[in-house]
């Protein structure tokens, strides 16, 4: 029979037909770190008990959304196990978070878009007009640095003239 390190890489490499694969190896790195910290040697000691210990414990250092998601990944766990039938409930049905509060979105004011755009614009970079355009998408719609990054240039139809880019990708 695997141990459960070996049964987190089989739930990770199941796991990426459905999440990204950096997705997936996150929740493998949140499963092993409370099979860890709980010392949770085989699937008969996983209880709700253990899972809010390690919550709780986590809850000291870490965000409320990276609590929810460390939750989440040992709940997918959970189900991975009753799937083979190495579990016969899923224990972390019972834990309840509390709902917490969104955080606004952080709004950089247009007088800092407007001196990232000088500063550009002076520089001798290679490739400001990308850098430009990235500034005025990240400004004017809302996008997040890490979706910016996501993006290609195939997905950028520039219009130059009249002002605007369309996405296509």
């Amino acid at each position: 029979s695997k141990n459960l390190a070996e049964l987190a890489e089989e739930f990770r490499s199941s796991n990426t037909l459905t999440a990204k694969p950096i997705h997936a190896a996150k929740n493998k790195t949140r499963i092993l770190r409370y099979l860890t910290d709980a010392k949770i040697a085989d699937s008969e000691h996983i209880s709700t008990n253990s899972i809010k210990r390690f919550l709780v414990e986590l809850g000291e250092s870490l965000s409320p959304k990276t609590i929810r998601d460390y939750k989440t990944a040992i709940n997918l766990f959970c189900d991975f196990l009753i799937e083979k039938d190495l579990l016969a409930f899923n224990p972390c049905a019972a834990v309840k978070l509390r709902r917490t509060k969104p955080c606004p979105p952080v709004m950089v004011p247009n007088a800092s878009v407007e001196i990232l755009r000088e500063r550009i614009g002076e520089s001798d970079l290679e490739h400001k007009d990308d850098l430009l355009l990235a500034v005025d998408l990240a400004a004017n719609c809302g996008m997040r640095i890490s979706e910016l990054l996501q993006l290609r240039h195939r997905a950028l139809l520039d219009h130059g003239e009249k002002g605007f880019a369309i996405l296509v990708g």
